[in-house]
This record gives structure tokens, sequence and C-alpha cells, in this order.
């Protein structure tokens, strides 16, 4: 993978399917206030909620083409589940790199 795909831009793969354009639209628009939430609950020990909402995510993301923030969220939702805080801090990291990259690449999040 080359340096670009780490950091770039990531566009939803159903982009170009206009029957998912409005659940995208709302799924990126939503992202940054989700991930606030998210650390939010991080941050209060929430865990029980933590890996609920990461495990809504997770399945969200990949309904509207971005599965590449699936893998971090069920990450999110196991360490969250297991109570590990360390893993949860390192998961919500790659959870919020990843939402960054998502709103970058779309449109409507300019």
């Amino acid at each position: 993978m080359g340096e670009g795909e780490r950091v770039g831009p990531i566009h939803s793969s159903c982009a170009d399917d206009p029957a998912r354009a409005d659940a995208i639209e709302r799924f990126v628009l939503g992202l940054a206030e989700r991930v606030d939430h998210l650390q939010d609950l991080e941050a209060r020990s929430r865990f029980a909620t933590l890996a609920a909402l990461a495990d809504v995510l997770g399945r969200e993301a990949e309904a509207t083409g971005f599965g590449v923030l699936t893998p971090a969220a069920a990450s999110l939702a196991g360490a969250a589940r297991g109570e590990k805080a360390d893993a949860v801090h390192r998961s919500l990291l790659e959870v919020t790199e990843l939402a960054r990259r998502i709103r970058l690449g779309h449109r409507g999040a300019l």
C-alpha cells in the first residue's frame, strides 16, 4: 500500500449507486458527531455502550460502501467488550483517523 493510500481520502465503493446516495450522505455527515460520542464514552469508561455503538458503526460503514472502517469498528467493539482500556484507545484512534479520511473524501463534508 502506498503512502497516499494510508493517509488520503477514502471514497465509498457505492458512490456510483444513486439509490445509496442519501444513505452515504447521512452516514458521512453524521460521522464526526458519532466519533465524538465514542470518544466521550471511552473517557467515561462506558464500555458496554461503546461496544454496541461501534458494532452499529461497522455495519453502517459496510452498508454505505466504507468497508475499510468495518474491521476497525469491530476491533473497537471487541476491545470495549473486554474492557481493555489500552486496546480501546488504540482502536478508537484508528476509527477516528479512518473517519477523518472518509469525511475528507466526501463532497458534502468539505
